[in-house]
């Protein structure tokens, strides 16, 4: 991918290069992010600047949308095949192929529990040390951590449970600095999984000898060789048990492919009927209300239909290629290497919520992480990759506008440990703008940040209590009684603005509070500051690090 797009940008290339190219892009993005599908525009741009030429509209997926990226898919889909239909029609006597039942994307050899077998009952336990001798890690040769502490950060009172949770990766040979990421492997929970194992007729302790990709028509490469890992770090031989609570996402919500593929493996018509009214375009409603409000996980959807239950259970490896592995989950660092060098803190919100039918459900990463003690013997996979964010160089930095609400002062945190390491006399000047509901729930770090304003580490610290008045202040508040101070830092001293947290609202108001900003204390027109705010972006003096 990396050398197509090298060959499209080259700057010699004709403008009647692709002339003879018909094409079509859809993209799959989130609309909560500044550069939302900003690929997908840019390669159709690209295209249509080489001569070719559009047979359809560009499609865009949103992850915000009521129903997914399928939301825009399916509509982009049904106009794709009617166009090249047309473009391209059937010959006589000839029509569209129905679906088919899906085949098997691996191939599974099993053994029968063995009790004499002495089989890992972990993934770091086969994988440790094949880690350690490496020393480079990733997905599937992650390093394993133990936790060393685990301390609430936010009030017990408090409904938001928020913790610092530190993770030992003493002799690993990890480094990190501010703004890189940790990934960290989940584990589906071990009684819940041996349900779900049972109520598929399986057995837990079956042996795993080995799992493989099926090669395809195109490319054969990706084929899983015995013994090598398919996620978490697990090698094979292993015991189903392990490997469903490591390397598949079972807990996961399936999409609708799952409910298409489904309606193959039952034998009950009613089943069949509702799944495939599920999957056409007049039950994508219904769907959303079942399924995606719900997070109703694969198992709680084969409850509903028996028959297809009873169908995948005859192959493990159908079952298998319908449920995603299990992804690392990404979180930004928020400790300084310079000041704890053997330690990795994480800060996180532990995800539990009630959906619209009242059922409770729990973020599987956080709550397997929630549960980890340093008197636990068990160890977590994860590895560190650079953040899309490089904090500039202290000493030679320009004025620093940290906005970070809620866990979004983790990265922050990171940064100003790094900035309190060392460093004589004055700093480069670094505001901060935090925000959490109540100053006595969920002031997260609170003592910490107020020592680095004593010492000079903050310029100044803004703190908006959301909570504590009958209407609600946030951090684009206080940006906005703030703009006299903070707006000759951005015209005059070339200040650097930084936002980092949920991508729901926050990134959106902060930002407009910006342009409101550039139009009150500069004197610009709505549309000079829109266009003023976006040159900030374009020259990395404005950067977003917000997640969904």
């Amino acid at each position: 991918m990396k050398a197509f797009w090298h060959f499209l940008l080259r700057k010699n290339l004709p403008s009647n290069s692709l002339s003879n190219l018909g094409f079509g892009v859809f993209g799959l993005g989130d609309s909560s992010y500044p550069k939302y599908n900003f690929v997908a525009k840019r390669l159709f741009r690209r295209l249509e600047g080489l001569g070719a030429k559009p047979f359809i509209e560009r499609g865009e997926g949103d992850d915000q949308h009521s129903l997914g990226f399928e939301g825009g898919l399916e509509p982009w889909l049904s106009s794709l095949w009617s166009t090249l239909l047309k473009i391209s029609p059937l010959p006589p006597g000839k029509d569209i192929l129905p679906p088919e039942k899906p085949s098997p994307i691996y191939s599974i050899k099993t053994s029968p529990p063995d009790p004499e077998r002495c089989l890992p009952t972990l993934p770091y336990l086969s994988q440790e040390k094949i880690g350690k001798e490496k020393r480079s890690f990733n997905q599937t040769n992650p390093y394993y951590a133990k936790v060393i502490a685990n301390e609430r950060i936010s009030d017990p009172s408090s409904e938001r449970d928020v913790r610092n949770v530190v993770f030992d990766i003493g002799d690993s040979g990890i480094q990190y600095s501010p703004g890189d990421v940790v990934w960290l492997l989940p584990r589906n929970p071990k009684r819940a999984t041996e349900d779900f194992i049972r109520s598929m007729g399986w057995d837990p302790f079956s042996i795993i000898e080995e799992l493989r990709l099926q090669p395809t028509d195109q490319d054969d490469s990706q084929s899983q060789q015995p013994g090598t890992s398919v996620g978490g770090g697990l090698v094979f031989p292993c015991r189903l048990l392990d490997l469903l609570l490591f390397g598949f996402d079972i807990f996961g919500t399936p999409n609708r492919f799952f409910f298409e593929c489904l309606s193959f493996f039952t034998t009950s018509e009613l089943e069949r009927e509702r799944l495939l009214y599920f999957t056409s375009p007049s039950g994508q409603g219904d769907l959303r209300s079942y399924n995606q409000k719900e997070k109703r996980t694969y198992g709680e959807v084969l409850d509903d239909f028996p028959s297809g239950r009873d169908g995948l259970r005859a192959s493990l490896a159908a079952f298998l290629s319908l449920v995603p592995r299990q992804r690392a989950r990404p979180f930004s660092i928020s400790s300084s290497q310079k000041l704890a060098p053997d330690q990795l803190h994480v800060t996180f919100l532990i995800v539990s919520f009630r959906t619209p039918l009242n059922r409770h459900r729990r973020g599987l990463l956080s709550n397997y992480v929630a549960n980890l003690s340093p008197s636990s013997p068990e160890k977590i996979g994860l590895w560190v990759s650079p953040g899309a964010l490089r904090f500039p160089e202290i000493l030679s930095t320009p004025p620093l506008i940290l906005i970070g609400p809620g866990t979004g002062i983790a990265m922050f945190r990171s940064y100003l440990q790094e900035r309190s390491c060392g460093f004589r006399g004055d700093l480069p000047r670094c505001f901060l703008f935090f925000g959490c509901r109540r100053r006595d729930e969920d002031y997260l770090y609170k003592e910490e940040l107020a020592k680095y304003v004593e010492r000079g580490v903050l310029s100044q610290l803004f703190v908006a209590f959301s909570r504590e008045q009958l209407q609600k202040i946030y951090v684009q508040d206080h940006l906005k009684l703030a703009a006299k101070m903070v707006w000759p830092l951005i015209r005059d001293d070339g200040a650097i603005i930084i936002v980092s947290g949920s991508a729901q609202k926050m990134p959106y108001d902060v930002r407009k509070a910006f342009k409101e900003m550039a139009s009150s204390e500069g004197g610009l027109s709505l549309e000079e500051s829109e266009r003023f705010v976006t040159s900030l972006e374009i020259s990395n003096r404005y950067i977003s690090e917000t997640w969904a």
